[in-house]
C-alpha cells in the first residue's frame, strides 16, 4: 500500500482484521518499495516469499516470509527499461512477470536470475498473469481484452 500523501509504501500482512506484519525497510533502513503512485502487484510463492512488481521503480522486489530482503530483479538488459506489471509464481516457485511495454513475460528463478523470456506468442500489452494447477500460464492483454493460454515450460 502507498500512503495517501505518497511518502510511504509498505506491505502489511493481516490475519483476519489483525495486523501481523509490516514490510517496508531493508536491513540498512532504506525503503524496499517506491513511494510513487504507480501500480504495484504482488504474489506469494510456495516458500512464502513475497514478490512485488513495483512499476514505479521498474523492478520486482522479493522478500522472505519474515520480511528480509532477498533480491531486486530489474530485467534482463541493464541498458533497457523494465516495466513490470502482473506477477505470479508457479508450482516450482519460479516468478513470471508481465512486461506490458515490451510485450513479453520474464520467467525468473526463485533466487532472482532470468531463466528466459516468453515472447513468441504475439502478446500485446500483457497486464495480468496467473498459472493454474496444471502449469498453464494465462495472460490477460490490456487493450485487446484477450486472455491467452500458454504452455510455457516443460
Amino acid at each position: 500500500m502507498v500512503s495517501d500523501n505518497g511518502e510511504e509504501a509498505k506491505i502489511v500482512r493481516y490475519s483476519g482484521s489483525t495486523e501481523k506484519q509490516i514490510i517496508q525497510w531493508d536491513e540498512q533502513g532504506h525503503p524496499l518499495y517506491s513511494n510513487r503512485q504507480f501500480f504495484k502487484y504482488l504474489c506469494e510463492n510456495g516458500n512464502l516469499d513475497i514478490c512485488l512488481a513495483d512499476n514505479g521503480a521498474n523492478a520486482v522486489v522479493v522478500v522472505s516470509a519474515v520480511g528480509k530482503f532477498r533480491f531486486r530483479y530489474t530485467g534482463n538488459q541493464p541498458e533497457e527499461s523494465f516495466y513490470p506489471y502482473g506477477i505470479t509464481t508457479d508450482s516450482q516457485n519460479r516468478i513470471l512477470i508481465a512486461d506490458k511495454i515490451k510485450d513479453n513475460i520474464h520467467l525468473v528463478h526463485q533466487d532472482g536470475h532470468l531463466l528466459g523470456l516468453i515472447d513468441n506468442y504475439d502478446l500485446q500489452s500483457p497486464r495480468c498473469v496467473c498459472v493454474d494447477s496444471k502449469g498453464n500460464l494465462f495472460v490477460a492483454e490490456q487493450y485487446t481484452r484477450k486472455v491467452k493460454k500458454i504452455q510455457y515450460y516443460q
